[in-house]
């Protein structure tokens, strides 16, 4: 009788620990990813706001109003997260811009700039494996080069000497953009599975100067991505 009795508190110690552990396998709050790592691509796009008082200006660098640059970012993402949503979200990101307009006599516009977002992460679990995610904080950004070029045109000597096809930006002087750009950010993404879509608005703090010489307005730059990745996590 002592016996049978045992062994019943034995079979229900083992339901009451294979119910708690189960119990906690399907708590979405508690699931911390193995790998935080990924990677995307997307589209991004930036411009350049100069508050005038009556009204703001916006432009891209061919000071083509209400218009933007337009490009591809890839790159990787660090997302490491505690076991009740509360992480970190950061990497490096490579933007690449492509325009093209005649305001600054060349007809096409290049540049390579690099990103790098340092976020506070707030993830919000709806399954096992989906999860939207609110990320915010610092962004920086650096400007690696910048050219304007004319596909009608090629280097050599003409009438009036020589002519190259190509100016290169002479970024943080003469009324050009600043190389270095810091922003303050904010995302919202989704998360199902391995699969990551992700939105971003970036507001400028950094002051570019575009107009301080004369008019002694400020200048921000504004920048908006979407992007789609995979992140590398067993959870």
């Amino acid at each position: 009788m002592e016996n049978l009795t045992s062994i019943r508190k034995i079979i229900v110690c083992l339901v009451v620990l294979i119910s708690g552990n189960s119990a906690q396998a399907q708590n979405p709050w508690k699931n911390v990813a193995d790998s935080p790592m990924g990677m995307h691509v997307g589209y991004v796009s930036k411009q350049w706001s100069t508050d005038f008082g009556d009204y703001k200006f916006k432009e891209n660098l061919f000071g083509e109003e209400d218009k933007r640059l337009h490009g591809l970012q890839i790159g990787f993402t660090y997302q490491p997260y505690t076991r009740y949503g509360l992480g970190l979200y950061t990497g490096f990101d490579l933007d690449l811009y492509f325009a093209s307009g005649k305001s600054m006599g060349y007809d096409n516009f290049s540049e390579v700039s690099g990103h790098v977002p340092f976020h506070a992460l707030l993830r919000i679990p709806i399954a096992r494996q989906t999860d939207f995610r609110i990320h915010g904080g610092l962004g920086l950004d650096y400007v690696f080069h910048g050219e304007f070029y004319d596909s009608d045109y090629h280097n050599g000597w003409y009438p009036d000497g020589y002519v190259t096809d190509r100016a290169v930006v002479h970024y943080n002087r003469d009324g050009w953009p600043a190389r270095f750009n810091a922003s303050a950010e904010i995302a919202l993404g989704l998360r199902v599975k391995s699969f990551n879509l992700n939105v971003m608005y970036s507001a400028g703090l950094t002051d570019h100067k575009l107009y301080t010489e004369h008019l002694r307005k400020d200048t921000r730059q504004n920048k908006f991505t979407v992007s789609v990745g995979w992140l590398f996590t067993d959870d």
